[in-house]
């Protein structure tokens, strides 16, 4: 099964939702240490809503493409997503808890309590609580892959449409469960289920006109989405009471305005854009690391008596660095990383699979040769 389909704007939407959720953590430590210079990007935060989106895209098209529809192909869809996902965010998270373990004040600590192995095993409280991964943005994984267990059934099922309706429906259902206050739990009914229902719908759409979304739509699909995203930070709290739609919505309307571009995309991709892209994941774990330092930069500089302006230029200075960090991780580190983890997972099986018929070939020369 081939995951590595290619859609560039879906790199450039990557790219865009890691720099919104960058510049919400920057605008909430340039508040904390100094004078909230970039207090309008809290809205940021709906970069992950993005990532959820896309998310629901991505699964449904890795899908819908596959021509593995058995346990062999839900196999393969799990070493796929094991060797993205964990490899970093591990090696990530130990950094994190030496620093934890040097000095618990340097993780989370404008946060709650930190749980070791909930961080190690991404397994959330079953209630919203104040309780932390060592890495802040983990929380997100856990909902990416509680979407990915309840999505790889469909690899048993023969029909793609069915199999794409009845996970659709399902994640629909396990939403109701808060939204209807029958069953409320932080993750196995949240109603960011809904957010991967989204890209889903989104795909088919896509999938069904073979890319050909009108350009008009296309535009004002995005200009309603960003809208959306503008309104999060009207006057008042921003607080985010029912997230799957105040943020979710946008993040989809955006999602199916930047598909609309895709044929433009191709003709003349932007490499810088795709390299972030990329390295979207990576940039998504480490950033913590570089925002924390800058912090601790900006308190010792009292950046704060230097005026707006030397702020300013501090943290967009802090924003490049960031992604040059991310960038440079996700060449060096997290790509050999997952390649020498999916090596493994071939060696293991080949060497499974050849154990598996010596045992037979031995059980019939036995058979063979007994009176």
């Amino acid at each position: 099964m081939d995951d590595r389909i290619v859609i560039y704007t879906l790199q450039y939407l990557r790219a865009l939702a890691v720099a919104l959720v960058v510049m919400s953590h920057i605008a909430f430590k340039s508040s904390v240490v100094g004078n909230a210079v970039f207090e309008g990007f809290r809205i940021g935060a709906s970069g992950v809503d993005i990532f959820f989106v896309v998310s629901g895209f991505v699964m449904a098209m890795i899908y819908t493409r596959s021509s593995l529809r058995d346990t062999g192909g839900m196999t393969d869809f799990w070493v796929a997503r094991f060797s993205r996902i964990f490899p970093l965010y591990w090696l990530v998270s130990t950094a994190a808890l030496i620093l934890f373990l040097a000095n618990p004040h340097l993780v989370n600590a404008n946060s709650g309590p930190t749980s070791v192995w909930r961080s190690y095993t991404l397994v959330p409280t079953l209630q919203a609580s104040p309780v932390q991964f060592l890495i802040g943005p983990g929380w997100s994984l856990s909902f990416e892959l509680y979407f990915y267990l309840l999505f790889s059934g469909v690899f048993l099922i023969g029909r793609k449409a069915t199999g794409l309706n009845l996970v659709t429906a399902l994640l629909v259902l396990l939403a109701a469960g808060s939204l209807t206050g029958i069953a409320t739990t932080y993750l196995l009914t949240s109603p960011l289920l809904l957010e991967f229902v989204f890209g889903i719908v989104i795909f088919r759409i896509y999938n069904a006109v073979q890319g050909r979304i009108p350009t008009a739509a296309g535009v004002t699909s995005a200009l309603l989405g960003f809208a959306g995203f503008v309104a999060l930070n009207l006057p008042g709290s921003f607080v985010l009471t029912q997230r799957w739609w105040q943020a979710g919505l946008p993040a989809a309307f955006v999602v199916l305005g930047f598909l609309t571009f895709e044929s433009r995309a191709e003709r003349k991709p932007s490499q810088t854009l795709v390299l972030i892209g990329n390295a979207s994941y990576a940039l998504y774990l480490v950033h913590v690391f570089v925002l924390g330092a800058a912090s601790r930069l900006s308190s010792m500089l009292s950046l704060r008596t230097w005026g707006t302006t030397a702020e300013t230029i501090f943290w967009l200075g802090t924003l490049v660095a960031t992604v040059i960090a991310g960038c440079v991780v996700h060449v060096y580190v997290e790509r050999p990383l997952n390649r020498a983890v999916r090596r493994w997972f071939a060696s293991a099986s080949t060497n499974l699979t050849a154990a598996s018929s010596m045992s037979g070939y031995e059980a019939n020369t036995a058979s063979t040769r007994s009176p």
